[in-house]
């Protein structure tokens, strides 16, 4: 079952889903022309594999896939549509939002957990390739759930619901932060 579409380096279609391959659950990429889908990769068999969103192709050229391994947040990322190379998507106890591509690479709202359940509440992810991540605390002094993100000019503005209600933050200039 294809979860996005999205634009590959070479500028052709991609989707990217979900399949049952062999008795289980499995990544997949489409590649779409004028001729239909044409299955161009597979993830592991026994990952238990998600693929549910792509991110069109940056100023690199690579295009960034996301989903989760074995219920880890997990990226994958591709300079030809074809071959993909996987990184974890952050650190442990982090989840992810929508990534977005952003001038300079990519940000997603999330969570994330310090240490034994010390801290918790939302951060910004930002990456400028999608292979390396850095993640920055909201200054919020609840929990707070982040939301999405979106790049306006030379600043990121986060978006998150706290116990006190809806919040916005500015992060200024955040490619410095890439």
């Amino acid at each position: 079952m294809a979860q996005a579409v999205c634009t590959g380096p070479d500028g052709q279609l991609l989707a990217v889903g979900v399949s049952e391959v062999d008795g289980s659950e499995r990544g997949v990429v489409w590649r779409l022309d004028d001729d239909g889908a044409a299955r161009v990769w597979t993830s592991a068999a026994g990952e238990d594999t998600v693929v549910d969103d792509c991110i069109d192709a940056t100023g690199d050229g690579g295009t960034l896939l996301v989903g989760e391994v074995a219920g880890e947040p997990t990226a994958w990322t591709t300079a030809d549509g074809v071959a993909f190379d996987v990184a974890p998507l952050g650190s442990l106890g982090s989840t992810f939002g929508r990534v977005r591509s952003v001038p300079g690479g990519f940000a997603a709202a999330g969570q994330t957990t310090e240490g034994d359940d010390a801290w918790t509440g939302g951060v910004v992810h930002l990456s400028p390739d999608g292979r390396a991540w850095r993640t920055l605390r909201l200054p919020a002094a609840v929990y707070t759930e982040s939301v999405d993100v979106v790049a306006v000019g030379e600043d990121l503005l986060v978006a998150g619901d706290t116990d006190g209600g809806p919040q916005l933050w500015r992060l200024h200039d955040y490619s410095a932060q890439l």
